[in-house]
């Protein structure tokens, strides 16, 4: 864990290797603020084809990023890491900002420890 679900609407472009540009940075917060493991860190990313924002109009777009996190992090670690990672939404999609009417949200979700269940079969690559 952590594991960061990162859904945006169909009218975006965005290339594979701007994503994994992006959730790079998206983990590096996560070690920085959170004190996540960089080797647990999942991201995955959904573009929506069928959405709609608002009243529908075709320059509406949205960026969304649902973290699930195991409890135990301060709420200033909390907020101090939906903050950053909002931040980092936004240096990320800049270009949608000024081509869209763009909704971009942060949603954290911690997991009580008793209701997490996983097996980690991986090993550290040494850089």
């Amino acid at each position: 864990m952590p594991h960061l679900r990162l859904e945006y609407s169909g009218n975006i472009e965005i290339a594979r290797d701007d994503l994994n540009v992006l959730f790079s940075r998206l983990h590096e917060v996560l070690v920085n603020k959170a004190d996540a493991d960089l080797f647990r860190c999942q991201g995955r990313a959904i573009c929506c084809e069928n959405f709609c924002v608002g009243d529908g109009d075709k320059n509406r777009a949205f960026v969304y990023l649902q973290v699930l996190l195991l409890e135990g992090r301060t709420a200033n670690q909390l907020q101090e890491t939906g903050s950053e990672l909002l931040k980092t939404l936004q240096d990320g999609f800049k270009d949608l900002l000024l081509r869209y009417s763009a909704q971009i949200s942060v949603h954290l979700n911690e997991i009580p420890a008793d209701r997490s269940y996983k097996s980690n079969h991986y090993y550290k690559i040494e850089t």
